[in-house]
């Protein structure tokens, strides 16, 4: 365990790269009720099982017991270290039942991949999890990777629901490169000894196979080459603050945006001594308050959009990863 509206947005987490490209689909509008009785009719009735967090109801046909418990308990972490980082206040008890999340933990890959094309075509095929802002829908499945990668999807995920949740104040979602940053920043960080360790990137992790326990390349190892190729290709602070992921259709090109939206987070967190505590919560508070986020940007942070640009460059190439390995536990 860890311890730690319309249909208008979906936030992804990103499969590995695919050669070529596709053409964007239209995305399809459905009503949360519509999802939720597609998403049930997908589950197994025989091994349906459900359980509910405070902020959570999980749903899965999964077949190893206490996965739907687990899966609870790590979001309930989640939302406690973002509610540290973020410095929001602690709700307090349990919600009611229709303000939760509701999260389907599908069994299989072709299972979610189904629901994902039903809910929205953009995603079909290029996620390997997606959170539906301003429903409270949260999909992913078993058949990921490896052991690290469902982590990382379900820490990115679980990050897109608290800002959805917690943050946003308004009918104005939050800007794509501050939700695809955050959820990153936090998917990808260490987790070991049964905790996250929030802003803390190894060069490795563990997966634990048929073969035995291996030590891979991690994927923040994989994020930070991605980033660096965003650099050569001269993606712009501008191009970072306004493209629209889903209309991108180069999956390598979608990887950097990801990337270089992680690291760029990771400065407004660890640029300077009062970032962590001061400037990225305010910064945070006022963009899910409605407020601009280059106005607030340059307010809150005191910088021009310039500085910004060519602080977020000199991060990236000068960024080190720590020399180790992730010990992810179940």
């Amino acid at each position: 365990m860890l311890r730690a509206a319309p249909l208008a947005v979906l936030l992804l987490a990103l499969t590995q790269p695919r050669a070529g490209t596709t053409q964007t689909p239209q995305p399809v509008s459905r009503a949360r009720d519509q999802l939720v009785r597609y998403a049930e009719g997908l589950l197994d009735p025989r091994h349906r099982r459900a359980t509910e967090g405070n902020h959570v109801v999980v749903v899965t046909d999964s077949p190893f017991p206490e996965t739907e418990v687990a899966m609870a308990r790590n979001f309930e972490a989640v939302f406690r270290v973002l509610q540290n980082i973020l410095r929001v206040p602690d709700a307090g008890g349990s919600l009611d039942e229709s303000l939760k999340v509701r999260a389907y933990l599908f069994k299989t890959q072709q299972q979610y991949e189904s629901f994902a094309k039903y809910a929205e075509p953009r995603a079909a095929g290029r996620t390997a999890g997606m959170y539906f802002s301003g429903f409270g829908i949260l999909a992913f499945h078993l058949e990921s990777y490896t052991q690290p990668w469902l982590r990382h999807v379900m820490l990115h995920e679980c990050t897109h629901a608290f800002l959805d949740r917690r943050v946003q104040l308004t009918d104005r979602f939050f800007p794509s490169w501050l939700n695809e940053g955050l959820a990153e920043y936090i998917g990808l960080s260490d987790v070991s000894n049964g905790q996250v360790h929030v802003g803390v990137f190894t060069t490795k992790t563990r997966h634990e196979s048929f073969e035995g326990t291996l030590i891979v390349r991690s994927q923040a190892a994989d994020q930070l080459s991605a980033a660096r190729r965003a650099i050569r290709h001269e993606l712009t602070l501008d191009e970072l603050l306004t493209i629209d992921p889903t209309s991108i259709a180069d999956d390598d090109r979608l990887q950097e945006y990801y990337a270089a939206s992680w690291l760029f987070v990771d400065l407004l967190r660890s640029g300077r001594p009062t970032w962590p505590e001061q400037q990225f919560p305010a910064l945070v508070r006022e963009i899910g308050a409605g407020h601009s986020d280059r106005e607030t940007l340059e307010t809150v942070y005191g910088l021009s959009a310039k500085d910004l640009e060519t602080g977020l460059a000199r991060h990236i190439k000068n960024y080190k990863l720590v020399r180790g390995w992730s010990a992810p536990e179940d």
